[in-house]
């Protein structure tokens, strides 16, 4: 097995691995947390999450007043728990939950690495499940992906760390199986497809599938079924006239029959992007003089692995309506496996990786020093160069240390270039480009035209991201007849004649706002003179 300088060095310096890693993790995702505004599904998973928070119903979430059933609410509970500590609503509170997620991986990644590999090959561990691309989009995203692959992330890392170590019973099984438990009330059971289609060819390659018909593991098993269960049964029973199963399996057909064929090419290609830029060392995994030197156990882990987890990436994408975020959970043990090899990189390619590093770390400190000189001072984030700086101060300091193996040598480097590169691109690109989009400036603007006391009823929304900007009380009704005599502000879609006085009878425009897609918001006002907008302010 091989050894790195760091073994060597004590075990304070473990310590300093791991706060290179938290300061990583900090300049990579923290930075514009709270700029950008929620885009993609990011909408649809915080506002389910506050009304939980304003019904108190946390069992069948609601989107808009009406029960979402097509999601687990795993996620909708970690961002309600996320609104309900910090007491503010901003995108950067119902973020949190993934980017603490991410954290919580690399940490177990490294601390169970450490078990049994060396420090420098657990600390490269941790630093490339952080760095990947496709992980590190989706991780900074109040999305499903992120804790979905977190959690599913641990299982494996826990369990491969028992395996390599001849573990056995409770301490292989318990907390893996725990995790896909819970995992499962995120986005359902894809998740154990993926961990027992990895570890099984292990196990019986080894000889050792026995272990899966063992007590501990039919126990531990058990254990993460009936965290399921604890929610899945009072959930069935809540749902019951809606028949929530039918629905899961109407989503599941048409997930698998909406993709085309002419989309796999792409969604290979795509695959390919979320692995960058470590997808460069894959290769080393086929080359057995880059883990011939490790004991026999890791030259199995590697020679075993390699082949369902190619198979899971680039198979599982060949089934139309696959998209390349599925794979996202099977980057952990792609992180241990890659880690194992990298001391097998050669001297040429290091100094070649090392250049190209230290060239994007140049541009990106010349387009820090020169991006506030071509935009307005209140344009520039300058707190997003913090965790950066911070993470600089570190290298520089202990930059010995931290250079002192080839696996820590080549994980340092594009952490350094990833932390630069996003510092710029939150601190100058973030707030020009992304911090006003239609859905804040209709939400601003709303808010702005109701009354704070007052209460806006919205006919038939469907999805509107707009709603999460809206700091008023909201009342959600089907249609327009369902309107509550007291609510005086209505918001619904642009009818098509613009009829109000036909459609509300005594109401009058206030506005009309972008809504998702090409969508028109009109906010009424109905009511007499006492309750005009003008008397009420």
């Amino acid at each position: 097995m091989w050894v790195g300088k760091w073994d060597n060095l004590g075990a304070m310096n473990r310590w300093l691995a791991y706060l290179f890693i938290v300061l990583f993790w900090a300049a990579a995702y923290l930075p514009g947390l709270g700029t950008k505004a929620l885009k993609g599904e990011e909408a649809r998973r915080s506002l389910p999450a506050i009304e939980m928070l304003e019904t108190g119903n946390w069992l069948v979430p609601h989107l808009n007043g009406t029960p979402y059933l097509r999601k687990p609410p795993l996620i909708n509970w970690a961002i309600a728990t996320s609104l309900y500590v910090v007491n503010y609503r901003d995108e950067w509170v119902v973020r949190l939950p993934s980017v603490l997620a991410m954290l919580a991986m690399a940490s177990v990644l490294f601390w169970t690495a450490l078990r049994w590999l060396s420090l420098p090959g657990a600390f490269a561990a941790a630093v490339i499940s952080l760095s990947a691309i496709g992980l590190w989009e989706k991780g900074s995203l109040a999305e499903i992906d992120a804790m979905y692959s977190s959690l599913t992330g641990m299982a494996f890392a826990v369990w491969i760390s028992a395996w390599v170590r001849r573990q056995t019973g409770w301490r292989l099984w318990l907390f893996p199986c725990l995790c896909l438990g819970v995992a499962f009330l995120a986005k359902g059971p894809l998740h154990l497809l993926l961990f027992y289609g990895v570890i099984i060819p292990l196990l019986v390659a080894a000889g050792e599938q026995r272990q899966l018909w063992s007590r501990a593991h039919g126990v531990a098993l058990g254990l993460g079924l009936i965290i399921v269960a604890a929610w899945l049964i009072p959930y069935l029973h809540a749902t019951a006239a809606m028949d929530p199963g039918t629905v899961w399996a109407e989503q599941m057909q048409s997930t698998l029959g909406r993709g085309k064929a002419s989309k796999i090419l792409a969604n290979e290609f795509s695959t390919l992007a979320n692995g960058l830029p470590w997808l460069l060392f894959v290769p080393l995994c086929w080359w057995r003089k880059a883990w011939e030197g490790l004991e026999e156990r890791q030259r199995l882990l590697i020679s075993v692995l390699r082949w369902p987890l190619a198979v899971a990436f680039f198979g599982l994408i060949l089934i139309p309506g696959m998209l390349p975020r599925y794979t996202l959970p099977l980057s952990a043990p792609v992180s241990l496996l890659l880690a194992m090899v990298l001391p097998a990189v050669g001297a040429r390619f290091q100094q070649g990786w090392k250049w190209f590093c230290v060239t994007v770390v140049a541009a990106a400190v010349l387009a820090a020093v020169s991006g506030p000189l071509l935009v307005k001072p209140d344009q520039v984030d300058w707190l997003a160069y913090l965790p950066c700086v911070a993470l600089g101060v570190v290298f520089l300091v202990q930059k010995r240390q931290l250079m002192g193996d080839t696996s820590a040598r080549l994980a340092v480097l594009p952490a350094l270039s990833f932390a630069s590169v996003i510092a710029v691109y939150a601190a100058v690109g973030v707030p020009r480009f992304h911090a006003e989009v239609p859905a804040t400036i209709s939400g601003r603007g709303i808010t702005e035209a109701v009354p704070r006391d007052a209460t806006l009823a919205i006919v038939d929304p469907g999805y509107e991201p707009v709603f999460f900007y809206i700091d008023r009380s909201l009342v959600f009704v089907p249609t327009v007849e369902k309107l509550p005599e007291a609510v005086h502000y209505v918001l619904l879609a642009a009818p098509e004649d613009w009829n109000v006085s036909g459609l509300i009878p005594g109401g009058k425009i206030l506005g009309t706002f972008r809504g998702h897609g090409s969508r028109q918001l009109v906010l009424i006002f109905r009511g007499d003179e006492a309750n005009s907008p003008v008397a009420q302010r």
